[in-house]
């Protein structure tokens, strides 16, 4: 054995015998330092690793099950029970960061405990709700069908990333599961929340155009008077996808509201400057402030002039 080899064994046995340390932060920083050896050598402690998923000190749990994501599938498997013993964990980070390492399970592994995701979808934790959707969204169509109307509840949750999740949630649902909720979804287009705004849009978007129709004028007011870009982006979207009898109707409006609250220091001439300063940011030293604010006006502009060019074509 040449020095080096002696030295990464030994760099080894220094780790391992920390996994066994009094002290809880040694023992997380002994895990820390498996993420530096070799997959082989990670492979070789596996047990060692396994061993922390059940230590006393919730840290040394979280971070165990970090590491443990970090074997190969073959060798995380086998050990699949203990991951899914760690969803009924007391401590809601634990249990978060389980519910992270059993996403990373294969499909078969996952398949016979979704009831047990679903039942998460209701913890008292709001990160653990948020992942335990993730880890729903990650099973198969089956087996979310039949918990549609649970899906659809959490779109009331107090907390945003709950909503916004749960949206994400339901636009995955096959078309015949999202079709008898399209009067939440549309509901869900005047919401305070930005996220859940937006993903609303998208879910709008993919019902059938005989649910869109009736709403086109809330389309519409979405994309002249949402404070948001991004939310009049989706809008001028969706009423692209209206038919041209519904588009028809709102073209003045459209026109003339976006042309309207075009400001004189939109000209040209101010786009072709801060275009100008914005292209050499990244090259040339100058005032960051002012950069910062060219950059800004200039992306904005753009935003904005596409809107109104695109409203044209729309309603064209």
């Amino acid at each position: 054995m040449d020095d080096r080899a002696e030295l990464k064994a030994a760099d080894t046995t220094r780790i391992l015998s920390r996994l066994e340390n009094p002290n809880a932060a040694v023992r997380v920083a002994a895990l820390r330092s498996f993420e530096a050896l070799s997959e082989q050598d990670r492979v070789a402690h596996a047990g060692r690793i396994v061993s922390r998923l059940e230590d006393y000190d919730a840290a040394v749990r979280v971070v165990a099950l970090q590491t443990f994501r970090l074997l190969p599938g073959q060798v995380r498997v086998p050990h699949a029970a203990r991951i899914v013993s760690l969803l009924e964990d007391p401590v809601a980070v634990v249990r978060a960061v389980a519910l992270q390492s059993f996403q990373a399970l294969p499909e078969q592994e996952r398949v016979p405990h979704a009831a047990r995701i679903v039942s998460l979808l209701e913890d008292v934790d709001t990160a653990v709700r948020v992942v335990a959707l993730q880890a729903f969204l990650a099973l198969p169509e089956q087996e979310r069908l039949p918990h549609a109307a649970r899906i659809v509840s959490l779109l009331d949750a107090p907390d945003s990333a709950v909503r916004a999740t749960a949206c994400e949630a339901l636009r995955a649902l096959p078309e015949q599961e999202r079709v008898p909720h399209a009067a939440r979804t549309v509901s869900l287009l005047e919401h305070s929340d930005l996220a859940v705004r937006l993903l609303a849009l998208q879910s709008f978007q993919v019902l059938p155009e005989q649910q869109r129709v009736p709403h086109a004028a809330r389309i519409v007011s979405l994309l002249l008077e949402d404070p948001d870009l991004a939310v009049r982006f989706l809008a001028l979207q969706a009423f692209q996808a209206l038919p041209e009898q519904e588009r028809v109707p709102h073209a003045a409006r459209i026109v003339s509201l976006l042309e309207d609250s075009m400001q004189p220091w939109w000209r040209c001439d101010f786009l072709e400057s801060c275009c100008a300063r914005y292209s050499i940011l990244r090259t040339q030293q100058c005032e960051p402030l002012r950069c910062e604010r060219a950059s800004s006006a200039c992306f904005s502009f753009l935003m904005r002039a596409a809107v109104c060019s695109a409203a044209r074509t729309a309603v064209a």
